[in-house]
C-alpha cells in the first residue's frame, strides 16, 4: 500500500521463540492470538462493525450534511517496555520489523531529498528485537483501510445526507495530485488532518487518507497539522507546562468509590495473586496493558486464558475507575479535554460562519463558481479572514489521536461509558443543516432565533452507532424519535474550552492548588515519584501510584459479584455501546 509521501510501510513478522531455560514458564500455560482467537480490543476483524443507516426520523430532519469530524484511535502497536520486564520468567521472544520504505515527515517544496531506509539495530532497543517502542504493527493497515472504506460508503454518495458525491471526492484527490505535480500548496481546503505527533498516529492517518482518497503514489503529499507532543490538545496529560495533570487525574480518581471497590474486589485480589505467582511481581495497570498489547501483536503470553481475561478486565476496569467514575472524572477529564473542546468548537464555528457568508452571497445572486472564485481571490490577495488552520471550508476533519484523547473528551461531554477504545476505533461528529420539515423546528417555531447555530443539528457515533443521549437533548430525542440534536446544545457544552497555550496556565493553577492543599496528606507528589522509580528498574505507569495504599486501606464488600460479572463480559461478542433508540 502507498502511504501518501509521509510514511513507512511496515512488515512485522511473528515472534521468534528461543530455547526455553529451566526457569521458563511452562509452555502449557502460553496463549496467543492464533491459538485462542481475537478479543474485541485487538480489532482483528475491522468489518465486524459498520455504520448503521440513518433512520426515517433522522432523514426527515436533515436538509444537508455539512461537516464530519472523524476521531480515530491509532492502530495496533507494540508495547512500550521490554517484554522481559513484564514476564521475567518467560521464554525470550522478539519483535521483527522490516522497514521497507521510510520517507521524511517534513515536506519541502523547494528541494528534493533522498530517502533513508531506517533500521533499528537488533538487540539494542528497549523492546526485544529491532522495533521502536510503541511503534505501529502491520495490523494498522487493514484496520484503517477498513475504517476509510466504511466512512466512504457512509458519507459519499448522491443524497443530501452525504458529504460529497464520488465525483466531487475524485476532484479533491485530483486537485491534490495536480498541486503536488506543480510543487504548489498541498493544503486542501475541503479536508484537514490533525494528528498527535507520534509515529503510530501519523501512520494511522496516512493509511486512512490514502485509502479514502484512493491515492496510491508516495510522491503525493498532503498537509497534516500536529503539535509538539508536550503541548498537544490530544495529549494534554503529557503537557510540559502542566506536568502534574496526569498525577492529578490519578490522585482524584483513586479517591472515588468505584476505584476503591475495584481495589477491594475478589476479581482484583485473584488477578494480583495469579500475577504474583506467574511473574514474582505485583500486578499493575502498566503490566496488564502490556500483556494485552503483546496478545494483540500475536506474541505468546505466559498466562492461562482465564488469567488473561482477568488481567484484561482488571486493567481496563482501572482505567475506567480513574477516567469514568461519577465523582472525580467529570471535573478532571473536563480539565484534560479543554484544549480539544476549544479545537472542536473553533473548527465548527468557523465552518458555520463560512456557510453564512455563502448564504449571503447566494442571496445576492452569486452562483457557486462565482462564490468559489471570490474566496480564491481573497486568499490570493491576502484579504481573507484568518481562521484557525484555515479550516473554515473544511467538510471532513480527521483527528488521529490516542485512547485517552477519546476517553477525556467523551467523559467531559458526559457521554462516556468508560470503555477503553479498541485499536483503530472510530467516532464521528456529524453536523447537519436542519430541514424546514424538522418537527422540532416546527414545534418550537415561536422560539426560533437567528443564533448562529440555530439552523443546524449534530450527532455523535461510536463504532457506527449513535452514542447514549447527549445531555440537554433528551426532550428533543423523545419528541423527534431521532438520534439528532440541535447544534447549539453541543456548542454550549464545548464553550468552556481554552486554546492550548491559555489552558496551560489554567491547568497549572488547578493542579498546583490541589497538590498544595493535599500536601499534608502524605506529600502526594513524592509518593508518585517513589512509585514511578520502583519495581524492575523501569518507570511505572503513574496511573498505578497509591495502588497498595488503597488496596490495604479499604474494605468494601458490597456488590463484588456483580462487579466481577460486569467486567468479565467486557470484550466478548455480546457487549455493545449504548444506543439512543
Amino acid at each position: 500500500p502507498s502511504l501518501v509521501g509521509l510514511l513507512l510501510i511496515l512488515s512485522i513478522t511473528h515472534c521468534s521463540h528461543h530455547k526455553h531455560h529451566d526457569n521458563d514458564t511452562d509452555t502449557a500455560t502460553m496463549i496467543n492470538l492464533a491459538s485462542h482467537g481475537p478479543i474485541e480490543y485487538c480489532n482483528v476483524n475491522p468489518y465486524d462493525w459498520d455504520f448503521e443507516p440513518l433512520s426515517m426520523h433522522d432523514l426527515q430532519r436533515i436538509h444537508k450534511l455539512h461537516q464530519v469530524h472523524i476521531l480515530a484511535r491509532h492502530g495496533t502497536r507494540i508495547i512500550p517496555h521490554s517484554m522481559q520486564s513484564v514476564f521475567p520468567n518467560a521464554a525470550p521472544q522478539q519483535f521483527h520489523c522490516n522497514w521497507t520504505t521510510v520517507v521524511t515527515r517534513f515536506y519541502n517544496n523547494d528541494k528534493d531529498w533522498m530517502s533513508f531506509r531506517m533500521r533499528f539495530i537488533e538487540g539494542e532497543q528497549v523492546t526485544e528485537g529491532n522495533c521502536a517502542v510503541s511503534s505501529s504493527l502491520q495490523q494498522v493497515i487493514p484496520q484503517h483501510r477498513s475504517n476509510a472504506q466504511m466512512a466512504k460508503n457512509f458519507f459519499v454518495g448522491e443524497e443530501s445526507y452525504h458529504l460529497w458525491t464520488q465525483s466531487q471526492l475524485n476532484d479533491i484527490a485530483g486537485q491534490l495530485t495536480y498541486y503536488n505535480q506543480l510543487r504548489q500548496s498541498v493544503d486542501i481546503p475541503e479536508m484537514k488532518i490533525i494528528a498527535a505527533n507520534y509515529e503510530r498516529t501519523i501512520t494511522s492517518a496516512t493509511v486512512f487518507m490514502s485509502e479514502f482518497l484512493n491515492i496510491n503514489t508516495p510522491q503525493v503529499a498532503m498537509e497534516l497539522f500536529t503539535h509538539d507532543f508536550q503541548s498537544d490538545p490530544y495529549g494534554s496529560n503529557k503537557d510540559k507546562n502542566c506536568p502534574d495533570l496526569e498525577k492529578y487525574i490519578s490522585a482524584t480518581g483513586m479517591q472515588s468509590e468505584q476505584y476503591q471497590q475495584l481495589m477491594a474486589s475478589k476479581l482484583y485480589a485473584q488477578t494480583q495473586q495469579d500475577w504474583k505467582a506467574s511473574t514474582g511481581m505485583d500486578f499493575s495497570y502498566d503490566n496488564g496493558q502490556s500483556a494485552v498489547l503483546m496478545y494483540c501483536a500475536g506474541m505468546n503470553v505466559p498466562l492461562s486464558w482465564d488469567q488473561f481475561l482477568n488481567v484484561l478486565n482488571v486493567s481496563y476496569a482501572i482505567r475506567e475507575a480513574l477516567l469514568s467514575n461519577e465523582q472525580s472524572s467529570p471535573e478532571s477529564c473536563k480539565l484534560a479535554a479543554s484544549p480539544m473542546a476549544w479545537l472542536f468548537r473553533e473548527l465548527i464555528s468557523n465552518h458555520i460562519l463560512y456557510l453564512r457568508q455563502v448564504q449571503i452571497m447566494k442571496a445576492k445572486g452569486m452562483n457557486d463558481e462565482e462564490i468559489k472564485a471570490h474566496f480564491v481571490t481573497e486568499e490570493r490577495e491576502g484579504r481573507a479572514p484568518e481562521y484557525y488552520l484555515r479550516g473554515e471550508r473544511a467538510q471532513l476533519i480527521y483527528h488521529s489521536v490516542h485512547d485517552t484523547s477519546i476517553l477525556f473528551l467523551l467523559e467531559a461531554l458526559n457521554i462516556s461509558n468508560g470503555r477503553e477504545p479498541m485499536f483503530a476505533e472510530m467516532l464521528t461528529l456529524e453536523i447537519y443543516e436542519r430541514s424546514n420539515s424538522d418537527p422540532w423546528y416546527v414545534y418550537n417555531i415561536d422560539q426560533v432565533t437567528d443564533e448562529l447555530f440555530a439552523n443546524y443539528l449534530f450527532r455523535v457515533t461510536r463504532k457506527g452507532k449513535p452514542l447514549a443521549p447527549f445531555p440537554g437533548c433528551h426532550e428533543e430525542y423523545r419528541y423527534t424519535n431521532s438520534s439528532l440534536c440541535s447544534l447549539s446544545v453541543l456548542m454550549r457544552a464545548l464553550d468552556y474550552g481554552q486554546e492550548i497555550k491559555e489552558w496551560e496556565h489554567t491547568c497549572e493553577n488547578v493542579t498546583d492548588s490541589y497538590f498544595h492543599t493535599h500536601k499534608k496528606d502524605g506529600t502526594l507528589k513524592k509518593k508518585y515519584q517513589d512509585e514511578k522509580e520502583s519495581t524492575n528498574g523501569r518507570h511505572k505507569n503513574e496511573f498505578l501510584a497509591y495502588l497498595w495504599t488503597f488496596m490495604f486501606g479499604i474494605s468494601v464488600g458490597v456488590g463484588v459479584t456483580v462487579f466481577t460479572n460486569k467486567y468479565h463480559s467486557w470484550f466478548n461478542k455480546g457487549w455493545k455501546y449504548e444506543t439512543i433508540l
